[in-house]
């Protein structure tokens, strides 16, 4: 589920009230959750997850493990396929406690080639839909990483059960059991959570409805106690059919829908889709870049790609970026973007030889810095540093926080407000260093103070105009240019500031004065925030408590000027973010230019 829109309805009408019923039921029951569902519902809805964990310890619930992104594995590479089930699994264990060998298959749609990936990540066993196992019984597949048994995911079975949660009458589903059991066979009974309370909402019904229809089906079948109900896993254990091979199969959803589009079948649509298409070569044109990760920023780039692939295969690629807006803030709401941003994280990184290319979250260009091994972005609206990368570490603001209808907001941050007609204000928080605020002569400068015009201090050549609108220019590449001068003016003062970026970060701001005399007051904010991967995986309640903090004073400011007196520091400390405000107070003459330098060590540490 990663749509913003849909997911507070569907943990109201699904995911809380589906869990709470199944563990109340005391029936063993196998859940796949979605990793990244999984992360949001962590950190919005942990109610959710303390069911599931409760479930897990007491015995009764299994958790199966899947691709990270519910990604089409027939649709994606062998490298994409093993990274999604190998961070899947990582993050099951962070958030569940739980190593899963039961696989759900996304989409269901099987090849063989599939096997040996799943044994050599520790699956032993998945469903598979009976039509493409020719049979309903158990099979086993031989493999040369281990044996995989397959269980029959059943569609009458799950059309039955489906009946009988939108009806509420439950005699369809346990007369199918009835002939079932006369025939001796095992089933699967295989459906998305969402078809419990959430799908009915589009037609007209209320999911409370749907919900006590559901606790009155398990009821029933726990009454009709010949009914064995068991995990998959220890449906696994029972006696399976050895076979050498299964083949390629595609699911029956899959082939409708593919039909409905006008294709043959899914694999025809696979094929033959322009978008699928685009989608894949868009993938593997950055794919070969992270083969040699070596730095931390490096993770969360394959992190972002992988989300980007959400459900791939049955969506031509489009629908990726909403949910990681929430987790990573990655701009705007499209597959392309998430893959792009991924892609730029790998490409200011400290391996040499590549193309560097930015675009802003808000669509502004920005000012590239290339120092050796160090990586900095400034926004072109107030010299302000963007990101500062030293060796492959993200040592100043990582995109993090969102403080969701007010009710977390600890500093009076002058950071992005999107908003979100669903939810109201979503503040999402990334610090930033040399961000400033500047009044003259008492009266708060506002927008009116941003820069407009930078330079470089070799050519003083202008590289933007002074109105943006009318200027086409991506990101601004510097390498190897002493300092990046941003210039604008103020009636009749001009404001200078100048930043050079290393492993000492050295801004130099001057303000001139051709008229009158002005009183200035300039504070200049460095902030810093918490690792958003380390944030996403512990979850809102580790946050919130200060279980996970920023802590200890991540700034040494040296202060140099011979116009200015030290400036008055305030060290801001919260549970998502350490903030310094460094704030001058001078006087400013048509005679008496004023300047100071502002040293800022970049000694940071994220915990």
């Amino acid at each position: 589920m990663p749509f913003t829109w849909a997911y507070e309805p569907a943990v109201h009408s699904s995911y809380s009230p589906v869990t709470r019923i199944a563990f109340e039921s005391e029936l063993e029951i196998s859940f796949h959750w979605a990793a990244p569902l999984s992360q949001m519902l962590r950190w919005r809805n942990p109610e959710v997850i303390d069911y599931i964990r409760e479930g897990i310890q007491s015995g009764q619930f299994e958790i199966l493990g899947s691709s990270y992104a519910q990604n089409v594995m027939e649709a994606t590479s062998d490298w994409i396929n093993a990274e999604h089930i190998r961070y899947n699994r990582e993050v099951l264990k962070e958030i569940f406690d739980f190593n899963p060998v039961g696989f759900w298959n996304p989409e269901r749609v099987w090849n063989d080639i599939f096997l040996n990936l799943l044994c050599d990540h520790g699956y032993t066993y998945t469903p598979v839909e009976t039509k493409i196992l020719g049979s309903s019984e158990i099979l086993q597949l031989r493999g040369e990483s281990g044996n995989l048994t397959l269980l029959p995911d059943d569609q009458a079975v799950l059309r039955a059960f489906d009946s009988a949660v939108w009806s509420g009458n439950p005699d369809e589903f346990i007369d199918l059991m009835r002939k079932y059991d006369e025939e001796n066979k095992i089933a699967v009974y295989a459906q998305d959570t969402e078809a419990i309370g959430f799908w009915q909402i589009a037609h007209g019904r209320d999911p409370k409805e749907i919900q006590q229809n559901y606790r009155k089906l398990l009821a029933a079948v726990k009454d009709n106690t010949w009914i064995e109900v068991v995990s998959l896993g220890k449906m696994a254990s029972f006696s399976a059919r050895e076979v050498s091979e299964l083949g390629r199969g595609q699911a029956t959803w899959m082939v409708d829908s593919a039909r409905y589009d006008g294709y043959e079948d899914y694999f025809d649509y696979l094929q033959n889709s322009p978008e699928i298409r685009y989608y894949s070569d868009l993938y593997r044109s950055i794919e070969h870049k992270f083969q040699d990760l070596r730095y931390p920023v490096h993770k969360v780039a394959k992190v972002l790609y992988l989300k980007s692939q959400f459900e791939f295969g049955c969506t031509p690629g489009s629908m990726g970026g909403d949910h990681t807006r929430y987790l990573l803030n990655v701009p705007g709401d499209m597959t392309w973007e998430g893959v792009r941003y991924a892609e730029r994280l790998l490409d200011y990184s400290p391996i040499q030889g590549r193309k560097i290319e930015w675009i802003n979250l808000c669509g502004h260009p920005l000012v590239m810095w290339q120092e050796g091994d160090v990586r900095a972005l400034l926004s072109p609206y107030g010299g302000r540093l963007v990101e500062l990368i030293i060796a492959g570490k993200i040592v100043s603001p990582s995109p993090l926080f969102y403080n969701r209808n007010g009710k977390i907001h600890e500093l009076d941050m002058p950071n992005p407000v999107y908003e979100f007609p669903e939810y109201g204000t979503e503040m999402i928080h990334g610090g930033t260093l040399l961000e400033d605020s500047l009044s003259v002569d008492g009266v708060p400068q506002g927008a009116n103070a941003v820069i407009k015009k930078i330079y470089t201090s070799e050519s003083q050549q202008r590289i933007f105009a002074p109105s943006l609108k009318h200027t086409h220019l991506g990101t601004q590449i510097f390498t190897h240019v002493p300092e990046v001068q941003f210039f604008t003016r103020l009636g009749d003062i001009v404001f200078v500031k100048k930043i050079q970026v290393g492993r000492l970060v050295t801004a130099r701001y001057e303000f001139y004065a051709r008229e009158h005399t002005h009183a200035i007051t300039l504070s200049v904010s460095n902030e810093v925030s918490l690792d958003p991967l380390v944030l996403m995986n512990s979850g809102r309640p580790h946050y919130t408590d200060g279980r996970i903090s920023v802590g200890g004073n991540h700034f040494s400011v040296n202060h140099e000027s011979s116009d200015v007196s030290p400036p008055a520091l305030k060290y801001v400390e919260s549970t998502f973010a350490a903030r310094l405000i460094s704030e001058y107070s001078f006087h400013i003459t048509r005679d008496s230019p004023v300047s100071f330098l502002m040293n800022l060590h970049s000694d940071f540490t994220m915990q």
